[in-house]
């Protein structure tokens, strides 16, 4: 595949204004879409947040899909007006996101070896064509290297362990994911390492609702060769995420994280199989769905019976950070699936649940990120 080369966002436009006596003066104009990467990461503010991400703490892991066009678009090229979809726009201290609707590229190009159904515009009839086209999404690749590589934040790419029939070019060769055929199924991790290492992301999330435990440990294992704690590339994350059923205990050593889809309390909310340990658990809400107090995304979450200080009604965000924190020591993680509605939420949103903060955006995950791990 065609090497992705890295992207320096520039951070200013010069303006020249030249006077009566021909002298040039450079103004300095911070625009909406332009930020200093280089001069950014330099800064003791920026340092610190990613050394503090590098050290043993509670992690946040949210899916995330505003940045991207709407379900069923044939291109992942968007062109942002504001920032509320934007991935720069995420907290600061948010550890991991799963991108849940593609991989962005800076660079378009034709190089076939995944392919999709997709409509053509002009007939309206579904057709096989390559995903590559799909993927070039330059301004979103801006700001996810942006945000790795100043705010240490990492981008994971979610890939499906939920059907078979996935059709895929490798290696001069034409694939087919079909769950009796191991041959197939270990390709196909082969090449999720590497749309992974071509699209500069860190590392892929593997969802498991459809596959049996044999057909994920296949490719668990094939990956783990790569990626993940007994991969050649350890600092590559391996995951999974499982609703309802769940893999067998033989993936337990090759991941970083099993996410458990807790969606409105679904298998009792926190708790994993016996065979993972809590600090390797990260509990995740998905605040589309609703409950008699609203939708989750207005409230934290869905309701508990538990309460947070000063007696207000404790949600499923805060209850899922309190109890990863505490199970595993410090460590562990929580987040939301389409986190995305968190980001209207201000100090008013708080304040009528009853709770303290000063955030102007995503103000549940902000203060959920705080109380676990309390800024010193």
């Amino acid at each position: 595949m065609k090497k992705i080369l890295s992207i320096i966002p520039v951070a200013l436009a010069l303006l020249a204004v030249q006077s009566c006596d021909t002298k040039v003066e450079k103004l300095e104009i911070q625009h909406f879409n332009t930020y200093d990467l280089e001069k950014d990461a330099q800064d003791p503010y920026y340092q610190d947040l990613r050394a503090w991400k590098e050290s043993k703490h509670t992690i946040s892991y949210v899916y995330f899909a505003r940045w991207a066009p709407p379900e069923g678009a044939t291109s992942l090229f968007i062109e942002y007006k504001t920032m509320r979809p934007r991935l720069m726009a995420l907290p600061d201290s948010l550890d991991i996101v799963n991108l849940w609707m593609g991989t962005p590229m800076k660079e378009e190009y034709t190089d076939a070896c995944f392919y999709g159904n997709v409509k053509n515009p002009e007939t309206g009839e579904i057709e096989r064509a390559p995903m590559h086209t799909y993927d070039y999404s330059p301004n979103a690749y801006a700001d996810l290297e942006y945000c790795q590589k100043v705010k240490g934040t990492r981008f994971v790419m979610h890939a499906d362990a939920s059907h078979y029939g996935q059709e895929f070019e490798l290696d001069g060769k034409y694939w087919k994911v079909e769950g009796g055929n191991e041959e197939s199924i270990r390709a196909y991790g082969r090449l999720v390492v590497d749309i992974v290492n071509t699209h500069g992301l860190d590392g892929v999330d593997f969802d498991y609702e459809g596959w049996g435990s044999q057909q994920i440990f296949w490719v668990i294992d094939e990956v783990g060769k790569y990626f993940g704690p007994k991969g050649s590339d350890p600092s590559k994350l391996l995951i999974i995420d499982y609703f309802g059923g769940y893999p067998d205990a033989n993936v337990e050593p090759y991941i970083d994280y099993l996410v458990k889809q807790a969606y409105s309390m679904q298998g009792s909310g926190v708790g994993g199989p016996g065979w993972c340990p809590e600090s390797k658990m990260v509990y995740c809400e998905q605040y589309e769905q609703s409950s008699g107090d609203g939708p989750n995304y207005l409230n934290g979450g869905y309701p508990t019976s538990m309460t947070t200080e000063g007696g207000a009604k404790m949600y499923t965000l805060e209850h899922y950070a309190r109890y990863a924190n505490e199970a595993s020591n410090g460590e562990g993680g929580f987040g939301a699936y389409y986190i995305d509605n968190d980001y209207d939420n201000g100090v008013d949103a708080l304040q009528k649940k009853g709770y303290s903060g000063n955030y102007q955006n995503y103000a549940f995950l902000r203060r959920a990120i705080q109380i676990v791990n309390p800024a010193k």
